[in-house]
């Protein structure tokens, strides 16, 4: 009887969709997750440059998104990304493209210069690559916000696990930070309790839940909301 966002959000009339670059074949877990609409490597359309583990950038992803799923879309919609270039070997980081509208289906990365992190002791290399890695996924979730058809998104960052060592002590445990964003102060004042801190910057005092925990929390915050969801 495990239930998810997505669950959720489907008996609430919302349109649920997976966008999911790192899907490259066959994938029958996704039934379970009842999205109404997934989208896999191969509906990308994506022409440019492969970076490692990912075969695209996330930035190509989530313009694809904002172009091709939720330009025209008018019904009340939850969308979960998997942004995938923080992901280990962190040694290829895509290039920002600052015009968005040039993206189009990926050849433009191919003009520009991949940031290569391979000169250097292997743990301070892979170090350097992950901090470069989340600089540019913050990037563009900043620039996916504020390019928002949606005047004012919930948006929902967390990540899946910690990055595997050496970025990561296996020892520190395997805690992940969320965060939540929105324009609407409103729905933002609801989070204004003990658990939470303005920023990005933890302070370590932030109590420590799991998953479904969060998700009971969450629910109980938004259930007078008509905003959209988007979870990272």
């Amino acid at each position: 009887d495990a239930r998810c966002l997505s669950h959720f959000f489907n008996a609430s009339m919302y349109n649920t969709i997976l966008v999911k670059p790192a899907i490259y074949s066959y994938w029958p877990q996704g039934k379970f997750f009842s999205f109404d609409e997934v989208y896999a490597q191969k509906d990308f359309g994506y022409q440019g440059v492969w970076y490692e583990w990912a075969r695209m950038n996330d930035q190509h992803a989530l313009n694809f998104s904002l172009e091709k799923i939720l330009k025209n879309k008018e019904s009340p919609y939850f969308i979960e990304f998997f942004l995938i270039n923080s992901h280990s070997p962190w040694k290829k980081i895509p290039p920002y493209i600052h015009d968005w509208e040039t993206i189009q289906n990926g050849e433009i990365f191919t003009e520009k210069n991949t940031v290569i992190f391979k000169r250097g002791p292997r743990k301070h290399r892979q170090k350097r690559g992950y901090l470069a890695s989340i600089s540019y996924e913050l990037k563009i979730i900043e620039e996916f916000f504020n390019n928002n058809p949606d005047s004012d998104p919930i948006i929902i960052i967390a990540g899946d696990h910690q990055p595997k060592p050496p970025i990561s002590d296996p020892d520190e445990g395997k805690e992940v930070p969320i965060h939540i964003l929105s324009k609407d102060r409103e729905l933002i004042s609801r989070f204004n309790d003990e658990l939470w801190i303005d920023g990005f910057h933890l302070n370590g005092t932030s109590p420590q839940w799991k998953m479904q925990q969060f998700l009971n929390y969450f629910i109980s915050k938004v259930t007078q909301s008509s905003k959209k969801v988007v979870q990272n």
